[in-house]
Parts: structure tokens; C-alpha cells; sequence
């Protein structure tokens, strides 16, 4: 399982933060880009959150927000791809 979680400041994104997984221990269980934006225990905070309550995608972790993001919806489906 791999989640992303989009950082911002004031409406700017500031990075990421991906989660392999929703139990974080250590750093090898998430990356951060550009590293060393939020701290490990700021990841584990977010992690909390999804794990405890799954239903709340947003939140604040120091002077961040933060979002569950989701890939782009692709423009056009792959039914219409195949079949012209």
C-alpha cells in the first residue's frame, strides 16, 4: 500500500510525504520530498490520523497543511481508447 499526502503553506505546495505504510516506526517506512520538511514524528502524527480515522483526509502537522492525494482522473476512459 502506498499513499501520498500533499504539503502546503499558505496555498503553496511544499512537497510530499508517501507512506508505505499507515503503521510509521521509522523513516524507511515513508519518503519525504524535498527530505526534511516535516520530521518523522510530524509523519507519524498524519499517520495517526488515517489510521484512527479514515474518513479524514486533511489536516495541520506544524506549519503545514496537509492532504490525501489522489492520482488524476484520466481525460478519457478505456473503453473509448479501444474502441476508437
Amino acid at each position: 500500500m502506498s499513499l501520498k499526502i500533499g504539503l502546503y503553506h499558505d496555498s503553496i505546495r511544499y512537497g510530499e510525504v508517501e507512506l508505505d505504510s499507515l503503521f510509521v516506526m521509522e523513516p524507511a517506512d515513508y519518503t519525504c520530498e524535498p527530505k526534511g520538511v516535516v520530521t518523522c514524528d510530524e509523519v507519524t502524527q498524519i499517520a495517526k490520523v488515517l489510521r484512527r480515522t479514515p474518513q479524514i483526509e486533511t489536516g495541520v502537522v506544524g506549519e503545514f497543511a496537509w492532504g490525501k492525494e489522489y492520482p488524476p482522473k484520466s481525460s478519457h476512459s478505456f473503453r473509448e481508447s479501444c474502441t476508437g
